[in-house]
């Protein structure tokens, strides 16, 4: 998604000043293998493993945790970070999402494993 939304328009930015060169554009939530897949140059988000490779952090990414009107109506408003394990929520599974939720409170970083029902690999939104 991240891809399509911001990364896409650069692409074609990049492509429309250099003519005589060609991009073949991948766009996967997985890890890919550099020499398995062909790549020259990867944007990964999240955490890297370690490796012999180059890396440039160019922003940090910001997960947030939000819930529809319908749900805090039936289900209530948690108060705490800890309330989110006695929920079902839907949780993003991706690279840059790992499975345990981590909140910071007072300064503090509380983990907090969710009761995911349903995993998701992308937060695009349907249109139908």
């Amino acid at each position: 998604m991240f891809g399509r939304l911001h990364f896409l328009s650069v692409v074609t930015k990049f492509l429309a000043a250099y003519p005589e060169l060609a991009v073949g554009l991948m766009l996967t939530d997985r890890v890919t293998h550099f020499i398995d897949d062909q790549v020259d140059v990867a944007l990964r988000i999240g955490a890297l493993p370690d490796s012999s490779l180059v890396a440039t952090r160019l922003r940090s990414v910001r997960h947030v945790t939000c819930a529809s009107h319908d749900y805090l109506t039936t289900n209530g408003i948690p108060t705490t970070p800890g309330d989110v394990v006695h929920r079902n929520v839907i949780s993003l599974r991706s690279v840059s999402a790992p499975g345990d939720w981590v909140f910071v409170s007072d300064g503090a970083e509380i983990t907090v494993p969710p009761k995911a029902r349903l995993c998701v690999s992308t937060i695009e939104r349907s249109r139908h």
